[in-house]
């Protein structure tokens, strides 16, 4: 999805290992998609805060882990059991997220988070257990990117997040089909160009525009 970024928040993502910044990527999707209005910034000098009216959440990479500070007050309820720290906390409370942990999509919906977009990063490769039918009912993207090795000893991506992408009617691109996947937008319509054969698409925004 589009939003402004902050290029300290890309640089802070940017230097970590991979397994770190595909986590910490995914959750700044999230947070733009809840709410576009939510702004990026840094604080403690190195942190990556997002802020509306106030801190949201903010990131904070460990050795191991991930965390994930949310600022709600201690309101929201945690059916999932996602909370890993704090939980009583009034400030903030902690989601710890380890290498290769599918990212909670469930919980996301149970807070009833607004999650349209009109790109999806496809989680965890494309692997069985992510993506769920109700998180895409809820998303509706248009464009699904499946960044994934040729070969890979995983069967991924699966054919079952394949058939979930397909019914809610997205058009999927691969990485190890196409390569790169490169997006551009003028706010009205969307190229995605495939590396591999330099072939483009492009998909309307705007109702009003003709592509």
């Amino acid at each position: 999805m589009m939003y402004a970024k902050d290029p300290r928040v890309d640089a802070y993502i940017d230097a970590l290992p991979d397994w770190q910044r595909r986590i910490c990527s995914r959750i700044r999707d999230l947070v733009h998609a809840a709410d576009p209005a939510v702004e990026e910034t840094i604080k403690r000098s190195i942190q990556p805060y997002f802020i509306l009216d106030g801190n949201v959440c903010a990131l904070l990479a460990a050795k191991d882990h991930v965390n994930v500070f949310l600022y709600d007050g201690a309101i929201v309820p945690d059916p999932d059991g996602i909370i890993t720290a704090g939980h009583d906390n009034k400030t903030a409370r902690t989601v710890a997220f380890r290498r290769d942990e599918v990212i909670n999509e469930r919980a996301l919906l149970a807070a009833n988070v607004p999650l349209g977009a009109t790109v999806l990063k496809v989680g965890h490769h494309g692997a069985a257990g992510s993506t769920t039918l109700p998180f895409l009912a809820a998303v509706r993207p248009a464009v699904a990117i499946v960044s994934v090795g040729a070969r890979n000893p995983y069967g991924h991506p699966d054919a079952g997040t394949l058939a979930r992408l397909a019914a809610v009617g997205a058009r999927v691109y691969r990485t190890d089909r196409d390569g790169a996947v490169l997006m551009e937008t003028d706010g009205r319509t969307l190229t995605v160009m495939r590396w591999r054969d330099r072939s483009v698409e492009r998909v309307c925004l705007d109702p009003e525009t003709i592509c």
